[in-house]
């Protein structure tokens, strides 16, 4: 849980490739954020004995490209993205991939309801 005041972020800063925008190296961008909100959810969800990660100030990067990508998209004609953002990761690899430690699995190798 990404519980920040704001996010400032360079996505062309490393990256090497062309973007479809067309936007030089040191374009940087600034969200909102939303810091009540990010520590009233992950307060909650540690209440309720979820196991979460948060933070509400970055050490390194501001986001992972897969928050930033999200992001670049839903500002896709570049008019601004006026909403705050909570960015949250989700595991969503399911029981099978966890069981088998990320090998790939033949159905009947994974004992059902596990």
């Amino acid at each position: 849980m990404l519980a920040y005041e704001s996010l400032t972020t360079k996505p062309w800063q490393y990256y090497r490739g062309p973007n479809v925008w067309n936007e030089p190296t040191d374009k940087t961008f600034n969200y909102g954020g939303h810091q009540a909100a990010g520590k009233f959810i992950a307060s909650g969800m540690i209440e309720a004995g979820f196991d979460v990660s948060y933070a509400y100030k970055p050490l390194h990067h501001q986001l992972g490209h897969a928050f930033l990508n999200t992001l670049l998209f839903l500002d896709y004609d570049r008019k601004g993205f006026p909403y705050p953002v909570v960015p949250f990761q989700v595991n969503c690899y399911g029981r099978r991939v966890v069981a088998t430690a990320g090998r790939r699995a033949r159905d009947e190798s994974v004992p059902k309801g596990r």
